[in-house]
């Protein structure tokens, strides 16, 4: 049997299948197939003319995609929230490509690991003699992206005592080069981003507290890729398309197990670490198939199934072990219940039912709370040693 792009085998039903899509071709052998030029790549969610590289099937990202898609129409700063890793970068161009200043450049200053003077010059520019070693005349990025996007990619890490000049500049859009009195005025949209949280850099006095208002105007969080899980198959597809483009090769399969391998894992690098993952996987792999013991030893040995884990399920009544699976499930997916009840294959509404019955039975609600399985367990073992 011919296997087609975008395969998603019915081992991890409950994922979604491409939207107006036939149901997936399972190849005879059991792998998943990706990068061939008919996947649903293509139909993946979009509203740039260019490809915005932010792929995803699941209700959260469909949610992001459509708040991005109205944030392109206006002009108000925009501060994009999420751990590293998870696009931001891509939201951003994605945001400045569906806009009316698409055609405009798109500029990003990395506000890490860089000293105020640098940052500063990178920003505004400077003349010619402003500091030891400007030997000529330098145009910043702030006047390189008039009438397009300033893009300040992870704004948390900005120096204290550059911000203030920052804050002059989004409240007036003007500034000055280093070394000169002549003030400048652009017309930029400015999109942030950052992984930190910066009400809490504020409270440190790490952040002021006016610039964090004049940022978060427009305000769009990206969640970890952990919580959103039915993104994975989608986003596989889209990373292997990719790189059998770029080396000229046939499309990729994925075996069961390794595929599995990679939905299990929790991914704590988010999208890039998934990329890196399946680059290395491709390097290694033999007949372009990514087979399990292709796949990173770290991924493997952290999806692995804890045998201590599930023996620990002995002494656990049946209504406990109902519990635990669906906190542990809700927990993997984030508090997402209608994507928990579909990957435990019962309802929306029956989710809801346990959930009321365990806060009723557990007046503190430390099972509905941090740490509701450690809490679970801890309950069994008081229990075993009263016995």
């Amino acid at each position: 049997m011919a296997a087609t792009s975008g395969v998603v085998h019915r081992q991890v039903e409950g994922y979604r299948r491409p939207a107006g899509g036939d149901e997936p071709e399972v190849t005879s052998n059991r792998h998943f197939q990706f990068g061939g030029e008919n996947g649903y790549l293509s139909q993946a969610i979009k509203f740039s003319p260019s490809q915005s590289g932010f792929v995803g099937e699941s209700p959260v990202a469909r949610e992001i995609l459509g708040l991005a898609q109205k944030l392109s129409a206006l002009h108000s700063t925009v501060l994009i929230t999420g751990e590293s890793g998870v696009g931001k970068g891509l939201v951003a161009r994605m945001i400045h490509s569906g806009g009316p200043r698409a055609e405009q450049p798109f500029v990003t200053v990395s506000c890490t690991g860089l000293p105020s003077e640098l940052v500063e010059s990178e920003l505004f520019g400077h003349e010619k003699g402003a500091f030891t070693g400007a030997y000529e005349k330098r145009v910043g990025r702030v006047e390189i992206a008039d009438q397009g996007t300033l893009f300040l990619d992870e704004v948390g890490d900005l120096p204290l005592d550059l911000q203030p000049k920052l804050l002059n500049f989004l409240q007036e859009r003007t500034f000055t080069r280093l070394g000169s009195n002549k003030t400048i005025s652009v017309d930029v949209r400015v999109i942030a981003a950052t992984n930190q949280d910066l009400k809490g850099l504020c409270r440190e006095k790490r952040f002021r507290e006016d610039l964090y208002f004049r940022l978060n105007v427009l305000l769009l969080h990206i969640p970890a890729l952990r919580s959103r899980k039915e993104d994975i198959p989608s986003l596989v597809d889209y990373i292997l398309t990719r790189i059998s483009q770029y080396r000229r090769c046939k499309s990729f399969l994925v075996a069961e197990d390794a595929f599995e391998a990679l939905l299990r894992y929790d991914w704590p690098g988010n999208v890039r670490e998934l990329e890196n993952i399946l680059e290395r996987s491709t390097a290694f792999c033999s007949d372009f198939t990514i087979r399990y013991n292709d796949v990173p030893s770290e991924i493997l040995n952290h999806a692995a199934p804890d045998i201590a884990e599930a023996n620990s399920l002995d002494g656990l009544s049946l209504a406990e072990i109902t519990q635990m699976a669906i906190l542990r499930t809700l927990d993997l997916c984030g508090g997402n219940k209608s994507q928990a009840a579909r990957r435990l294959g019962i309802s929306e509404k029956t989710i809801y039912n346990k959930i009321r019955e365990l806060r009723s039975s557990d007046r503190n609600g430390a099972l509905l709370h941090g740490n509701a399985l450690e809490n679970l367990f801890q309950k069994k073992t008081e229990r075993v040693a009263v016995r």
